[in-house]
């Protein structure tokens, strides 16, 4: 399964901005949200947004860890799309297809056809 953003994202976040000695101003303006989103992440009340990880990645320093091996093409998707910052609404229009297939892909619910995945990996 590809990296969990619930639960210990947060205390990652508090526990970056401690070691850097940073408001949770300073860090809410250097991910682009406001204070509030960080104090809730902090606090485990919310986690934050797929369009958000990406600079999340960056303030943590790292990057998601890629499992070496997807079990699922839904799986592969849904972790690109989340290191890349795209919700599935902007994906499906990147890729031309309906928002509700980005879904069934990521659900393994069905796959892409040949000429439809070889523009996924494209994008991806």
């Amino acid at each position: 399964m590809y990296v969990s953003t619930s639960g210990q994202i947060g205390d990652q976040i508090r526990a970056r901005r401690r070691r850097l000695g940073l408001l949770q101003k300073e860090v809410a303006a250097k991910i682009g949200v406001t204070e509030d989103a960080v104090r809730f992440w902090e606090s485990g009340l919310t986690v934050p947004g797929i369009a958000q990880m990406p600079a999340v990645f960056d303030f943590l320093d790292r990057q998601p860890p890629k499992p070496s091996e997807f079990e699922t093409w839904g799986e592969e998707i849904k972790w690109h799309r989340m290191v890349k910052g795209l919700s599935q609404k902007s994906m499906s229009q990147l890729l031309g297809v309906d928002e509700k297939t980005i879904n069934d892909w990521e659900n393994n619910r069905h796959e892409p056809f040949r000429k439809t995945r070889e523009r996924v990996k494209r994008l991806l």
